[in-house]
């Protein structure tokens, strides 16, 4: 009943942020994870000013759900979310993967839970690419100019992993490190 519970909530939490998206602001509330890592890669892409963004992650427990609220900017430029991509991500067997895009505000919430029915693992410990999306800049920019912050979009939404605290039984908030980089070949992992 605990299980099922959690899963409510966390859907009812990423609904009730579709009517509530407000301008995000940062939270400094808890300490990052010094071992917990969410990096986000920018590329060029095929289309005419589109842009992949590539979204890494290195986590040390199971992760059962991964809220990931972002702030995507390019100076004057305006971006538009396009779509995302689970394929040959850590992420592509969740149950739950939905994108909420707020282009006025140019953020976009993904919200993602591993298993809603009983038969899914939880994200095993690991490193490498979780998902990617795409955005489209509305003149001609460059992908440095692309900027990538995590962001708390209301009511609650802010970028943690959701593992289970095996000494208490319950979900507990793991908040990771922030990156806006480039992922090293030699950081990929071997397997997954």
């Amino acid at each position: 009943m605990r299980k099922l519970t959690v899963v409510i909530g966390a859907v009812l939490l990423m609904a009730g942020s579709a009517a509530a998206q407000g301008q995000p602001s940062a939270t400094e509330e808890d300490p990052s994870s010094k071992y917990d890592t969410v990096l986000v890669s920018v590329h060029k892409a095929p289309g005419e000013n589109q842009f992949r963004l590539d979204v890494w992650v290195v986590n040390v427990d199971p992760v059962s759900g991964m809220p990931t609220p972002l702030k995507v900017t390019a100076g004057k430029a305006k971006l538009m979310y396009d779509s995302v991509s689970y394929d040959d991500g850590r992420v592509g067997y969740f149950q739950l993967k939905v994108a909420n895009a707020d282009t006025l505000n140019q953020t976009v919430l993904f919200g993602l839970i591993a298993d809603l029915s009983g038969s899914k693992p939880p994200m095993a410990p690991g490193r490498g690419k979780a998902f990617s999306f795409f955005c489209t800049a509305d003149s001609a920019i460059d992908a440095q100019d692309v900027v990538v912050a995590a962001v708390v979009l209301p009511p609650a939404n802010k970028l943690e992993f959701n593992v289970m605290d095996e000494v208490n039984r319950q979900v507990i908030s793991v908040k990771p490190t922030f990156v806006q980089g480039t992922w090293k070949e030699e950081s990929k992992p071997e397997s997954d």
